[in-house]
């Protein structure tokens, strides 16, 4: 035989998981796309739902409240779903079963030993499998003999499980029922035969017909078997719970039934639909586009679809002549290109509602949802005639100038040239799947044998002895090949061209094609494996999974871009933006997708996609029709942290005659925004509005000339936008003098008061801590040096019984020698106690010496009776406290550690202190009103934080932290601090 060239291509392929069956089961089958992979089937339960996707894998969501959402780790491999009530089965390419969820009727429980499967289905309570040889398999409950497989009952090639009651669809046409029938659900109508497809509610049945038209039985409480007048045109079914769905050659929807949950309102609109689901109050429509719709009960999220589950148009299947291709849109259209020498890809106009397509030789079939056949291009053998009156078909196949169609009936009908009895079919029964090669043909039987017959010339009809479990077949010009049940793949006939060594290893097929002399297998996986002859690069897959550019608005990537390279970084976003715009373009338009973020994304445009946190990863995937997917990723990296300053030399506690410091921005991530560096010098840690001049980092500022306390301010930005304030230490100045004349150009002279000096010195000037209005530090110095002196001599002690241990032991020891405390009568201190307004205040008047004022507009309406009354109305003249606005102070309330902060904050000058500013990042200070006195007296050292970055400024104080922060104001005054420090 001469050799016959091939055109260069490999169409997209169907993922046929029921691909020994000719009619379809009561779930939804279709090609859809999810995060990473296409998804191929979908399925709905009573609350949940599943999608199998193109690597083998299953997602579900919904309820789980029974652990049916709970995919089982590490399962691959799997080859079509089934969502029943509460639990969940897959069907793994080897044929074997996984079950989950509820087993309260050992649903879940699937047979020891259980192989060779080919389809399933999930029940209320019970589970059914068929097996490759027409056999079906049940287990789960059986109260009504659900589970009661007819003996005997065998060339069944479709099944389906209700709520109680089970069906099987036969391979001559007909159906059988078993299981409950208070209903009359499994009541079979008389006559019922030319069945393409069946679906079980939960006391209701349907079959679909093979002219398009759906008979329904069984519980009618719902209108569910009232099949609406004059529907034809139907290619698919389904039903669950009480409604019924119906998928129509047009991509239409229509549902009757049970509408409590709007489950059988289709939504407004919904077209080019390609399958359909129904759960037992919702329902599921896969559209032509890749998008999910679903509608009804979502109290558990069964329609709540997961973000991502929308994929590119694919084709559904494919066919391939001598030269030319055909492709079967999931719209029901066909596509056809290559030699058209005899028409064959001239589609005839309007050829619409079309579920497969053969071709082979110069000659194209297409087989329509009603059962018709359409055929065009080369007839000079009959092979485009199509015999007059032929219906109720279910499989085409086309050979070289010869064609074959299964009737569902189980029988072959063949036409076309029979010059080597290709045609020449004669009692075969019991058939499942045809297929035509160059001079022979292949039928594969529902008990998983095949027959050949016609041209033998190289033993492409001589069928390998015991080859049985055979789900799928195909034919080249002089070859065959089989498909196992285990995912393996039989091959025999001519070898010449190498397509009959079947690869290595070769495992988890799930589809087969032959071409004139080469091989395909489609693995469950998504890859295409060939093999054969490849001189017009038929087993080079084609189709580009690359990207011609890759761009982001916001900037420039870390590399340029190269369609090898896959990862890509971008930095640094803002601490604000909230989306980036990505472009990406694909180098095949015509044959891919493109998903950016997992959304569909037209070629060469923007797509918006919102960024959150430190690192944003965002997924560009190219899908090509006929290959794997490829991802590129952008990591988007944020930067949201300010630039660093940093003081060379950060203040002197010493007077100077000048003050000069390096300062350095540094900024690790998007770096330092040079123009805008910027410094001021103020007598203030308070920021400045004016007086701002710019500076190169690693510069030396100084300051001279001038007397007083002087900070530097430094401002900066990086180049993401986040700023950065930082103010120095004291810098502390003197101007140089002669004598005691102030050369200085200012008058400003710090407020100075002799120092004590207990070792009988010299004193030296020192600035005022205190505000001198309230607290007269002269006279604390010498109070407090009494007291100190009072207490060495008497030795005073008092050993409270519940401060031993104490964190603040040694502070109250010390408030006990100044004899400014004395505890409970009981022999406490009680130091973890909250402390009251009227302690504090009475603490603050017995350790300040606290001067009275002329604040007398204030009046106190609540403090009458109070025992601190004194103390409290002296706090008011000297300006310490105010009490709130409606006239209170409230001494009985506990005070909180920010109001105590506020009152010290009035006591002490914050202004004139040493500060330290790594100190008071605190991070709960939103809702505070006293942020910046926390903060300067955090930096001071009068107050510290509770661990974790927090200050917890709404807590009450306790008596212990009162004393501390008392003491700690005390001891900024560098005599007081040595009085103090002098008690043992």
């Amino acid at each position: 035989m001469e050799k016959i060239s091939l055109c260069c291509f490999i169409s997209i392929f169907l993922l046929l998981l029921n691909v020994t069956l000719p009619f379809g089961t009561p779930k939804a089958d279709a090609a859809q796309t999810g995060i990473g992979s296409r998804v191929e089937k979908i399925s709905a339960g009573e609350q949940h739902s599943l999608a199998l996707k193109s690597d083998g894998t299953v997602v579900a969501w919904g309820g789980n409240s029974k652990g049916e959402t709970n995919v089982p780790d590490g399962l691959t491999g799997v080859m079509s779903i089934a969502a029943g009530t509460y639990f969940s089965l897959a069907l793994k390419s080897d044929g074997t079963v996984v079950a989950w969820g509820n087993n309260d009727w050992g649903q879940t429980n699937v047979p020891a030993g259980l192989t060779g499967v080919v389809s399933i289905s999930a029940g209320v309570y019970h589970s059914l499998a068929l097996k490759s040889d027409g056999t079906v398999v049940a287990w789960g409950r059986n109260n009504d003999g659900q589970s009661n497989v007819p003996g005997g009952l065998t060339g069944v090639v479709s099944i389906a499980a209700g709520g109680q009651h089970s069906l099987a669809l036969k391979s001559d046409g007909t159906v059988v029922a078993w299981g409950y029938n208070s209903f009359g659900q499994t009541n079979v109508p008389g006559g019922l035969t030319d069945v393409v497809s069946i679906a079980a509610g939960y006391y209701h049945s349907m079959a679909l017909k093979s002219d398009g038209t759906v008979v329904a039985w069984g519980q009618n409480a719902s209108g569910q078997t009232n099949v609406p007048g004059g529907l034809s045109g139907v290619m698919s079914i389904s039903a669950r719970g009480f409604h019924s769905l119906a998928l129509k050659s047009d991509g239409t929807v229509v549902a009757w039934g049970h509408n409590n949950f709007g489950q059988a309102n289709v939504p407004a609109g919904l077209t080019g639909v390609v399958s359909i689901a129904g759960g037992v109050y919702h329902s599921l429509a896969l559209k032509s586009d890749g998008t999910v719709v679903a509608w009804g009960y979502n109290d558990w999220g069964q329609t709540t679809v997961p973000a991502g589950l929308a994929s590119p148009v694919k084709g559904s299947r494919i066919a391939g002549g001598t030269n030319h291709s055909l492709a079967l849109k999931s719209d029901g259209t066909v596509v056809a290109w290559g030699d058209n020498n005899y028409g064959q890809t001239n589609v005839p106009v309007g050829l619409t509602g079309v579920v497969s397509i053969a071709g082979r030789g110069s000659h194209s079939l297409a087989l329509k949802s009603d059962g018709t056949i359409v055929a065009w291009g080369y007839n000079g053998y009959g092979q485009t005639t199509v015999p007059n009156g032929l219906n109720g078909v279910v499989s085409i196949a086309g050979g070289g100038n010869h064609s074959l169609a299964l009737k569902s009936d189980g029988t072959v009908a063949a036409w076309g040239y029979n010059g080597y009895g290709q045609t020449t079919v004669s009692g075969l029964t019991g058939v499942v799947s045809i297929a035509a090669g160059g001079f022979h043909s292949l039928a594969l039987k529902s008990d998983g044998t095949v027959v050949a017959w016609g041209y033998n010339g190289y033993g492409q009809t001589t069928v390998p002895g015991g080859l049985t479990e055979v789900v799928s077949i195909a034919a080249g010009d002089y070859h065959s090949l089989a498909l196992k049940s285990d995912g393996t793949v039989v091959a025999w006939g001519d070898n010449n061209y190498g397509q009959t060594t079947v690869p290595v290893g070769l495992t988890g097929v799930v589809s087969i094609a032959a071409g004139d002399y080469h091989s395909l297998a489609l693995k469950s996986d998504g890859t295409v494996v060939a093999w054969g002859d490849n001189g017009e690069g038929q087993t080079t897959v084609p189709g580009n999974d690359n990207l011609n550019g890759l761009a982001l608005q916001e900037g420039s990537f870390d590399k340029s871009f190269s369609p090898s390279v896959t990862s890509y970084t971008y930095s640094y976003i803002g601490s604000s933006v909230s989306s980036v715009n990505v472009t990406a373009e694909l180098a095949d338009t015509t044959y891919a997708g493109l998903y950016v973020n997992n959304q569909p994304q037209e070629s060469d445009s923007a797509a918006t996609v919102s960024i959150s946190g430190d690192t944003t990863v965002i997924p560009v995937r190219v899908e090509p029709y006929f290959k794997p997917a490829k991802t590129y990723t952008i990591t988007v990296l944020r930067d949201s942290t300010p630039p660093v300053i940093s003081f060379g030399t950060n203040g002197n506690a010493s007077w100077s005659q000048s003050a000069s410091t390096a300062v350095t921005v540094t900024d690790a991530e998007s770096g330092v925004d040079a123009s805008s560096l910027q410094y001021a010098w103020t007598q203030s840690t308070a920021t400045p509005s004016t007086g701002w001049t710019s500076f190169t980092s690693g510069g030396t500022l100084s300051k001279n000339g001038v007397d007083g306390d002087w900070y530097l301010h430094i401002r900066a930005q990086d180049g993401a936008g986040n700023t950065a304030n930082a103010v120095s230490n004291r810098f502390r100045l003197r101007a140089a003098s002669t004598g005691s004349t102030s050369t200085g150009s200012h008058s400003y002279v710090p407020d100075m008061k002799p120092v004590i000096d207990l070792n009988g010195g010299s004193p030296e000037p020192t600035v005022d801590v205190f505000n001198r209005s309230i607290v007269n530090e002269a006279d604390l110095v010498k109070t407090i040096e009494s007291k100190v002196a009072e207490a060495k001599e008497v030795n005073a002690t008092m050993d409270f019984a519940d401060t031993q241990g104490h964190w603040a032991e040694k502070t109250i020891d010390i408030f006990v020698q100044l004899n400014l405390i004395n505890g409970y009568k009981d022999g406490t201190f009680r130091p973890n106690n909250p402390i009251t307004r009227a302690e504090f205040a009475a603490f603050l008047n017995r350790a300040f010496n606290i001067q009275g004022g002329s604040h007398t507009s204030v009046v106190l309406k609540d403090i009458g009776d109070s025992w601190a009354k004194d103390e409290i109305e002296n706090l008011v003249a000297a300006g310490v406290i105010n009490g709130y606005t409606d006239g209170t102070f409230k001494p009985n309330q506990t005070i909180t550690r920010e109001e105590m902060v506020v009152m010290l904050s009035r006591i002490v000058n914050l202004n004139n202190l040493e500060k330290d500013t790594t100190k008071g990042n605190f991070n709960d200070l939103n809702g505070a009103y006293a942020v910046e006195e926390i903060h300067a007296a955090a930096q001071a050292s009068i107050v510290s934080g509770k661990g974790d970055g927090r200050f917890d400024p709404k807590s009450n104080a306790t008596r212990a932290e009162a004393l501390q922060i008392i003491l700690n104001v005390l001891k900024l005054n560098p005599q007081v601090k040595t009085l103090l420090d002098s008690l043992s």
